[in-house]
């Protein structure tokens, strides 16, 4: 893992113990926004991050899926809420 993957991990990991909100873009353009709440998991690799969406889903995403997401702005940590 390079230093910036981990950085990016770490604001993940972050997001969840602070139960920070969060968004992202889905494949069909549409914006999703919930509350990072918990990582599962003991390995980075193997782990996912748990969010609760504003509609109450409950969503799991796997942790290095994310951090790409995360890097390239497709999942946004404390984004702007709409009005």
């Amino acid at each position: 893992m390079d230093v910036q993957t981990l950085i990016h991990a770490t604001a993940l990991v972050t997001a969840a113990q602070q139960g920070s909100r969060v968004a992202w873009l889905t494949e069909d353009d549409q914006v999703v926004y919930g509350t990072a709440r918990r990582i599962k998991g003991d390995q980075v690799e193997e782990s996912s991050l748990e969010v609760t969406t504003f509609a109450g889903m409950e969503m799991s995403f796997p942790l290095m899926e994310l951090v790409d997401k995360y890097r390239s702005g497709y999942f946004v940590i404390n984004p702007t809420l709409p009005e």
